[in-house]
């Protein structure tokens, strides 16, 4: 019962910073077309009370420099294309990997 209510409160606390996700299981790598970067895909269990998220975290492959871009809830797997080398889209969301984030929390 601790790790439902562990997983919601870093949902709704820590100022909805990208940086305090939880960690999650290792689903899948998708690399860019020049392979600059990779984009790696967790799935955050919540446990019985929360969904299932995907976390999805940016590697820069020159500096191996680590970010959270992507953020879903009510989601359990990832549909990722990358459209050019620095656009990508994960689950109908095109982001670019140089600026946006995309973070349920903010609709």
């Amino acid at each position: 019962m601790i790790m439902p209510v562990i997983f919601l409160a870093l949902l709704l606390t820590s100022c909805r910073k990208m940086t305090n996700l939880p960690r999650g299981e290792f689903i899948n790598s998708f690399e860019s077309p020049n392979s600059n970067f990779t984009i790696n895909i967790y799935l955050c269990d919540g446990g019985a009370t929360t969904d299932f998220a995907i976390r999805g975290e940016l590697v820069d492959n020159h500096n191996t420099s680590r970010k959270n871009i992507y953020w879903g809830y009510h989601e359990e797997e990832a549909d990722v294309n990358w459209i050019d080398e620095n656009t990508v889209i994960i689950n109908g969301r095109t982001l670019n990997v140089l600026k946006d984030v995309y973070d349920f929390r903010k609709e």
